[in-house]
């Protein structure tokens, strides 16, 4: 194969390419702009009450793990404490007590309020 030829094929391939990343890149704004949509959500919860650094990091890495597999589930860092967002005012209750009394954190505690 001649140089001419390969150098043709690669400028195709990178064409082609360009074209997938540009598709991947919408994909990419979709997701985010529907993340920040439920952010938006009616209702927050904030959890608060961490008496280490390694406990409030330990409950950020449980509320990850939840939320790539549950995509309902959104949370936001804040400091030293955790907002968790729902439309829902009985589910966001129920989600702060199994998170505050299963996670093994002692004397965490949580407020709902309705967001502004």
């Amino acid at each position: 194969m001649k140089l001419e030829e390969r150098v043709n094929e690669l400028e195709k391939a990178l064409v082609e390419l360009e074209k997938k990343v540009e598709i991947i890149g919408q994909a990419v704004s979709e997701l985010i702009k529907e993340r920040k949509e439920k952010k938006e959500k009616a209702y927050e919860a904030v959890i608060y009450g961490f008496k280490t650094f390694e406990d409030y990091e330990n409950f950020v890495r449980i509320c990850r793990e939840i939320m790539e597999k549950d995509m309902s589930f959104d949370f936001e860092e804040r400091g030293k404490t955790i907002a968790i967002f729902s439309d829902n005012k009985d589910e966001l209750h129920k989600r702060s007590l199994w998170l505050v009394k299963k996670t093994g954190i002692e004397d965490l505690k949580y407020t709902v309020k309705e967001r502004r």
